[in-house]
């Protein structure tokens, strides 16, 4: 698996958005199927966002 500053700004553009979509479904099943287990998968997915804002800021890519 290539690390972050491996991959092109388009990539890690384009996984932003995606996980904007994913972590926007994780919140809407976490309404109607609460339980366990949801917060831990956002703090993930959060945490996954901000490492990939954080390179591109880096790179003056925001």
């Amino acid at each position: 698996m290539k690390l972050l500053k491996e991959r092109s700004s388009r990539e890690l553009n384009a996984a932003l958005g995606h996980l904007d979509e994913i972590i926007e479904h994780v919140v809407q099943d976490m309404e109607t199927t609460p339980g366990p287990g949801w917060e831990a998968i956002l703090d993930l997915l959060r945490g996954d966002r901000d490492e990939i804002e954080q390179e591109l800021n880096q790179r003056g890519d925001t």
